[in-house]
């Protein structure tokens, strides 16, 4: 896309009368190895898991999705949307988080299409797959991403018109918890700040720095 943030890899050689293309290689764990590599550190010995650590991982991935479904002109689910189609760069600061394929991409027909496949994917086969993390995760988590992606306005919106579609009669697949984690959000949305995911990173990197440097000095300390 040619504004704001890349969300594919580049492309390589082009043989259309092959129908054939190649991609660049990304040679990063996808988030659904980071999210196994999160959820094996509650063992004796291990540093545990930081509070932002799983949601630093989960904005970054699902903002991905939302804006590649935002780049298409907002008219398809943008491949296969589970964490092992998502790269997510190691460190924090660095720009580049990617879907890895669109393959199995489908039109986007309702709000419902792009965020049944999130929490399906995301959230519920975490869960399933690492009982013990299950406490760690937010629902307020997918919504900070939709803001992270779109901007407060059009992340509004979206979350509004997502909300009405839920409540239809036979749009299942939403647990009661999600929708009223959604209530609440919305509620409290226009007189809420919500700081951009680089700002709260920082801001973690400042703590944690602070904690292993307990006996640093004021001047060392100032911003």
């Amino acid at each position: 896309h040619p504004q704001g943030d890349r969300t594919l890899p580049r492309f390589g050689c082009i043989r259309p009368e092959l129908a054939a293309m190649s991609l660049e290689y990304v040679n990063d764990l996808n988030a659904a190895e980071k999210i196994r590599e999160l959820a094996s550190v509650d063992h004796p010995g291990v540093r545990p898991i930081e509070s932002n650590d799983f949601r630093s991982l989960f904005i970054r991935a699902l903002a991905t999705v939302f804006r590649a479904w935002n780049n298409s002109g907002r008219r398809i689910v943008p491949g296969a949307i589970d964490p092992a189609n998502v790269v997510v760069p190691e460190l924090d600061f660095h720009e580049g988080a990617v879907l890895l394929s669109l393959a199995a991409w489908e039109p986007c027909r309702d709000t419902l299409s792009l965020f049944r496949p999130l929490y399906k994917n995301f959230y519920r086969k975490t869960r399933a797959l690492y009982p013990a993390s299950a406490g760690s995760l937010r629902h307020e988590w997918i919504f900070d991403a939709c803001v992270e992606a779109l901007g407060a306005e059009d992340a509004q919106d979206l979350l509004q018109r997502f909300r009405l579609e839920a409540a239809l009669p036979g749009d299942g697949g939403f647990d009661a918890p999600l929708l009223e984690s959604l209530d609440a959000y919305l509620r409290d949305f226009p007189r809420t700040y919500h700081p951009p995911l680089p700002l709260c990173n920082a801001v973690d990197r400042y703590n944690e720095w602070s904690r292993v440097n307990p006996d640093a000095t004021h001047p060392a300390r100032a911003p």
